[in-house]
């Protein structure tokens, strides 16, 4: 069994368990990859193309609990798994899109961003006084250290 749970696929991080997956199929090792659903297997294009390539090389099945099988040594299944990899990075694409639009909608109506609560702001959007004069005082004290250190 690979594991590589909570490893976005956003930042391209290397995933130890897929890697060793790759490795394994190359070494002829595997001759059948089953996952949840194709998306928690590739987390992003490069991945896709990499276990749809070294399936289709090694003669692989891909098999998903929550899709079909993907037989990646024929041209249909390589045409489906590229399909269903670029509908899966689309959506984080996308998601990842609107989170950002909404958070900036969010600070041109000069409300707090979503999350944790940030300093200096209320869970209902209102300014903390006392903690964004603690902000501000900390903030000019900081760029003035730096400007010491830089010689400015």
């Amino acid at each position: 069994m690979f594991e590589d749970n909570d490893i976005s696929g956003v930042d391209h991080k290397k995933r130890s368990g897929f890697q060793k997956l790759i490795a394994d199929i190359e070494q002829s090792l595997i001759d059948m990859v089953a996952a949840p659903e194709q998306p928690r297997l590739e987390r992003n294009c490069s991945e896709g193309a990499q276990i749809i390539g070294t399936s289709q090389r090694n003669g692989v099945l891909l098999a998903f609990v929550k899709d079909n099988e993907i037989d990646a040594t024929a041209a249909a299944g390589r045409l489906v798994a590229g399909f269903m990899s670029s509908m899966a990075h689309h959506e984080i694409v996308v998601r990842g899109e609107c989170q950002s639009r909404a958070q900036r909608q969010r600070s041109e109506q000069g409300r707090a961003p979503k999350g944790v609560r940030p300093i200096d702001y209320a869970t209902n959007d209102h300014v903390i006084q006392d903690e964004a004069i603690a902000w501000r005082s900390r903030r000019t004290i900081w760029h003035s250290l730096e400007a010491l250190r830089s010689g400015r």
